[in-house]
């Protein structure tokens, strides 16, 4: 079974958001859906979990000193993720950004995502969210380590 954990954090709901959920539930049957929100958000298939009730580091201190909203935003949501992979001992837990479509069942792939903790490239020595994939919880330690600013 996989996880497909999504996190929204916003004013409104983007139609996007929408189709997303949709095309997770069309193309992967046996997958359990969490979406994690600052919005009182209720979709049929979906385990809606409200963020402002989950225990997390604000950004655990990393990027103090950066005002970009963008950079905020998306470092809260990687805390908030890591915080629900915790908090429900998840395993085979795939997260993306809301704006992604699926179009086939994820465990057509899950063989090419062989690491512990798969996330997407930027360049040789930078990932992003884009897509993560977690056998088993492993951000946890990585946020141990505060060597980043």
């Amino acid at each position: 079974m996989n996880n497909f954990v999504l996190v929204h954090i916003g004013d409104s709901v983007p139609r996007h958001l929408k189709v997303c959920i949709q095309q997770i539930l069309n193309t992967n049957k046996n997958a359990d859906i969490i979406l994690a929100s600052n919005l009182n958000i209720r979709a049929p298939g979906v385990h809606c979990i409200n963020i402002n009730k989950l225990s997390y580091k604000e950004t655990g201190g990393y990027f103090q000193n950066n005002s970009d909203p963008l950079w905020i935003t998306s470092l809260k949501r990687i805390f908030i993720l890591d915080s629900i992979i915790q908090k429900f001992n998840l395993k085979n837990t795939i997260h993306f950004d809301n704006d992604v479509l699926v179009f086939h069942d994820i465990s057509e792939i899950k063989h090419l995502l062989s690491a512990p903790l798969y996330m997407t490239p930027h360049k040789l020595t930078e990932f992003t969210f884009g897509l993560c994939y977690e056998k088993k919880p492993a951000l946890y330690p990585l946020f141990q380590k505060k060597s980043i600013s």
